[in-house]
């Protein structure tokens, strides 16, 4: 006898009433942006009857289907047929010729799956399937309208939006059983070409990055390779002796995708695109293995090398590594070097690269925590040069970014490029605070703690004072948790008025924290607060009031 009480369809039925309603009034709204001529709507759900609920989700592609021996409960698959799917079928067609009718919402594709949990084992059944040809014919006219009108034509930049749907629909082999590839790999270089000095331009090809590569990963590679998933997600290939070889234009294709991903790709994602150009060369590509070995070409030769009677330099933009060779310890030297990292930078250089030195000297950061390797010791050796200083800022100006970091450092020792510098010359002396101050702001500390060390070596060069306090807030802002300072004492009013200053435009969280890294908990500060009188009373307790609390 079954332990489980019997579910009922009134239960699924007003679950699909309650997506409509929902859909219904998002795109009735006020509020609601106007539809994009190049959305497509691919809408896929699933309704799961278990033993004891039924819930209704959204699927995204790639989902993976859950155990079906746990889909055990009271229904018997006759009462499925007899009294669900009909219901729920007659429902959904109803519900959605009205929401057609009555608002904008459009979609190429409807699709609702059901599985049940019966007696029996899961039972799974299509409730609903429909395209629309109407709208597929539309949207096909206006991916010809953008890439005439706003591609081709067109002169202004465009949005990251656009971009997003334009690529996703191209590479859709719904929409277009044989993608025409050599045009949408034109139609990506003239994306990047209108909105070339523009902000949007990471994100622009971001999503080109993102759609490639996806599309590689689901329709090329798996028919000339096995591939197995390892259970961290990773896909691990193994070369099919009977595959055809690769067609020009899938050559085209892998190659185009593994470059955007390792020239514009956060680090993170740079082995994705290293593995991309290994498998090419498994699939005998020559250009693939001259692209890992000299790079792309792309940039010119002038951009690439520089050689000196004191230094000579070399980058390769596909491994992202750049190999320095001191001939002369000396200024001069490392001063051109750097002008050479800022000349990679300028043209788009991966910012997450690694630095081969070749030097018989070995200085090092006086900061525990940094990785002792050979792009820590070129800025390292480059500090000691104070002539060296004003091409050390510039070129940490141009190399910091968020979600970037150096690729011979990783785990804790990870850490945004121009970090070395930073800290070496904020470690210099105070006219190096506002760089430091607008390169911790950049600085994520979710994924970094190099500048915990930095933190308490700046302590012990500064200690806390007017001067540094603006700086030490900055800092303070994005060290991590694990970060133990001794406890600064200061009841020097114009210390505490430079830190109230610091504090004065940061959200109450933020200032708690700040005054939690520097003090520890509040309770001695609130009883510091009310001891003290005259300025310095009133800025302890300005300081408590910012951070949420009270003396």
């Amino acid at each position: 006898m079954s332990v489980f009480a019997p579910l009922r369809v009134e239960q699924a039925l007003t679950l699909i009433n309650r997506w409509f309603d929902d859909t219904t009034e998002r795109f009735t709204s006020p509020d609601a942006p106007p539809d994009h001529p190049l959305r497509a709507g691919d809408y896929s759900l699933m309704l799961n009857v278990e033993s004891r609920r039924v819930t209704l989700e959204e699927r995204v592609e790639g989902d993976a289907d859950d155990d079906p021996g746990g889909w055990h409960g009271a229904l018997s698959p006759d009462e499925v047929r007899a009294d669900w799917l009909a219901p729920l079928t007659t429902l959904i067609g109803a519900r959605l010729d009205t929401l057609r009718r009555e608002t904008s919402f459009r979609a190429w594709r409807f699709h609702v799956d059901a599985r049940f949990a019966t007696s029996e084992g899961r039972v799974q059944a299509t409730l609903f399937a429909q395209r629309d040809a109407q709208h597929i014919d539309a949207l096909r006219q206006a991916m010809q309208d953008h890439q005439r009108d706003v591609l081709t034509h067109g002169d202004a930049p465009t949005d990251p939006t656009s971009t997003l749907f334009y690529c996703g629909n191209a590479l859709n082999r719904e929409l277009y059983p044989q993608p025409d590839i050599p045009a949408l790999l034109r139609d990506c270089e003239r994306i990047q070409q209108l909105n070339q000095g523009c902000a949007a331009l990471t994100e622009h090809r971001h999503w080109i990055a993102y759609l490639l590569s996806n599309y590689v990963e689901r329709e090329c590679l798996p028919r000339w390779f096995t591939v197995q998933e390892t259970p961290w997600r990773e896909r691990q290939y193994q070369r099919r002796p009977d595959a055809p070889p690769p067609t020009a234009d899938e050559t085209a294709l892998l190659l185009y995708t593994a470059l955007i991903i390792l020239r514009f790709e956060p680090s993170y994602s740079k082995s994705r695109g290293l593995q991309f150009l290994t498998l090419a060369q498994q699939l005998g590509i020559k250009k693939a293995a001259a692209y890992l070995k000299t790079g792309t070409g792309a940039l010119a030769q002038d951009v690439v090398t520089f050689e000196s009677e004191q230094v000579s330099c070399a980058a390769n933009d596909v491994l992202a590594r750049v190999t320095v060779h001191i001939r002369e310890e000396s200024a001069a030297a490392y001063t051109q070097a750097l002008a050479f990292l800022c000349r990679l930078l300028a043209h788009d250089f991966p910012r997450s690269y690694a630095l081969k030195l070749k030097s018989g000297v070995r200085e090092w950061l006086p900061i525990k925590g940094l990785a002792r390797n050979d792009t820590h010791r070129f800025f390292a050796n480059a500090l000691t040069y104070d002539a060296c200083h004003p091409a050390l800022e510039r070129y940490a100006r141009a190399a910091a970014r968020q979600y970037e970091w150096y690729a011979d450092a990783v785990a804790e020792k990870c850490c945004m490029p121009g970090s070395y510098a930073v800290f070496g010359l904020a470690l210099a002396g105070e006219a190096y605070f506002p760089l430091l101050a607008d390169t911790m702001a950049l600085v994520d500390d979710e994924h970094q703690s190099v500048q915990d060390g930095f933190i308490k070596a700046f302590m012990t060069r500064y200690t806390l004072n007017p001067q540094t306090a603006p700086a030490l807030v900055a800092c303070l802002r994005v060290a991590t948790d694990a970060l133990k300072l001794k406890r600064p004492p200061t009841d020097d009013a114009g210390t505490l008025r430079a830190l109230a200053a610091a504090l004065c435009d940061m959200p109450s969280d933020e200032v708690y924290t700040v005054l939690f890294r520097l003090w520890g908990k509040p309770e001695p500060l609130a009883k510091r607060a009310a001891k003290a009188s005259g300025e310095t009373g009133a800025l302890w307790q300005a300081l408590l009031d910012a951070a949420g609390l009270r003396a």
